[in-house]
């Protein structure tokens, strides 16, 4: 299996249709519904919000212009139409800019020439994560690479196992914060910008007892929300504002959930030392600086032991006139934690660098 090289035949079979076609059961309608509520109880609050919590340079056009049918469905309280879009969110605009490869209007794009090159593009890109990904974990078996069929995914199909653009490297960051928390009785594991949540998928597959907390846009958290819901409906979800009422998370309440997925600008109102281990990937760079200060603040206020991140080292021009903020320029105070190390990150992205802090 190992030797196996992924090809345009692989990636022809992973981009087939698995779209859920079923009627809409009570758990889906029940979830969507939350879902629902919650977005509308984020949006009014999102807007008095201090500016940290705004929409940054990147996200506030992508929401305005390609989140807009998810919006209009949950203004229109329409639940039906709501759960479609979420049913295929990973090849719509649900998931577009949380996976590191969403291509899928390109793989279907009219033009051959430009169809036959987008997907020798993503065969190749998915085959290099594999290969990493292997010799990372030698031991493992593929099938710990696999993610559930909520939302569609498409990707290299491989022994049956549908890998996406984002599965290694969501899988890699998955296992090494799981490393951090063995020995530890229940563990809190908190994470900023969790896209459709994948690395709280894999998280919650490899150790069932992780408490998890994920703080976003709520227009990319209905996203996690009804991925994770759906992924793991044996598992106990707060939403925003179920039960909160906009007072204080304590340590015990979060020990009431098995998942709290809330709004970015929740996270004042995390209690101190609450979290063993908070992650970010990609996100935090690319936000202005004053931004990253509010939510380093808040790191270093929540957490007790670990801080794991990956992010940019080059000021790069990411769209909309706006450049990077690199991570030397974090204001991580080394009288709260001490850099554990520093490497470059062993994904096919050249100005990316992982970190790992311990808090002192």
């Amino acid at each position: 299996m190992h030797d196996k090289t992924l090809s345009l035949e692989h990636l022809d079979m992973g981009l087939k249709d698995r779209k859920n076609t079923n009627p809409i059961t009570d758990y889906e309608k029940a979830v969507v519904q939350r879902i629902m509520d919650s977005y509308q109880y984020a949006e009014v609050d999102a807007l008095a919000a201090p500016l940290a919590y705004q929409p940054g340079h990147k996200w506030k056009p992508q929401i305005l212009e390609k989140r807009r049918s998810f919006i209009e469905a949950t203004h229109q309280k329409d639940i039906n139409t709501l759960a479609q879009l979420l049913r295929n969110f990973f090849r719509n605009n649900g998931a577009l800019s949380i996976l590191k490869s969403n291509m899928f209007h390109e793989l279907s794009a009219k033009n051959a020439l430009l169809r036959s090159m987008y997907k020798k593009e993503l065969a190749y890109a998915v085959h290099t994560d594999l290969q990493v990904w292997k010799s990372t974990f030698p031991a493992e078996s593929l099938k710990s690479l696999k993610l559930s069929d909520v939302g569609n995914p498409f990707g290299c199909e491989e022994d049956g196992v549908i890998i996406t653009g984002s599965s290694c490297s969501l899988n890699y960051y998955a296992n090494k914060v799981n490393k951090l928390i063995q020995g530890i009785e229940k563990p809190v594991v908190a994470e900023i910008g969790g896209g459709f949540g994948g690395l709280l998928y894999y998280l919650m597959t490899f150790n069932p007892d992780v408490h998890c907390i994920n703080f976003d846009l709520p227009e990319v958290l209905m996203i996690a929300q009804y991925y994770l819901m759906m992924s793991f409906p044996e598992k106990r979800f707060l939403l925003y504002d179920e039960a909160l009422k906009k007072t204080l998370i304590s340590q015990r309440e979060i020990k009431m959930y098995d998942v709290i997925l809330l709004p970015n600008f929740c996270l004042p109102r995390l209690d101190d030392l609450s979290v063993d281990v908070f992650v970010n990937t990609h996100s935090l760079s690319e936000m202005s600086y004053p931004t990253v200060e509010e939510y380093i603040k808040q790191i270093s206020r929540v957490t007790k032991k670990y801080f794991y991140h990956e992010n940019s080292e080059v000021k790069r021009e990411i769209g909309y006139g706006f450049k990077e903020t690199t991570s030397s320029e974090f204001p991580i105070s080394p009288d709260k934690f001490r850099l554990e190390y520093k490497t470059k990150a062993i994904w096919n992205e050249p100005r990316y660098y992982e970190f790992l802090y311990q808090k002192i």
